[in-house]
């Protein structure tokens, strides 16, 4: 997986998805609001789980998170239902 944000990319970017590979954005609102993304497709299905805040969570620990995601989907488990069940 190739990374693609900085932490400083992280702290300047503008409003929209900035992708730091594997699935992985930044979102950026226009009120400047940052947030981490993980988009993927399940059986077909394309969905978007929200990560968590980018103020609260650092790069390190959305990628850590990303991989997380990513073992459940490799078990063909769907990481927002996983986290609906906890």
């Amino acid at each position: 997986m190739e990374k693609m944000l900085s932490a400083r990319k992280v702290a300047t970017a503008g409003p929209g998805y900035h992708a730091d590979g594997g699935g992985l954005y930044l979102q950026v609102s226009e009120s400047g609001a940052r947030s981490w993304i993980l988009r993927y497709q399940l059986n077909g299905r394309r969905r978007e789980m929200g990560l968590g805040s980018a103020g609260l969570f650092g790069l390190a620990e959305a990628r850590e998170r990303t991989v997380a995601a990513r073992r459940l989907l490799a078990d063909g488990i769907d990481p927002i239902e996983a986290r609906k069940a906890e």
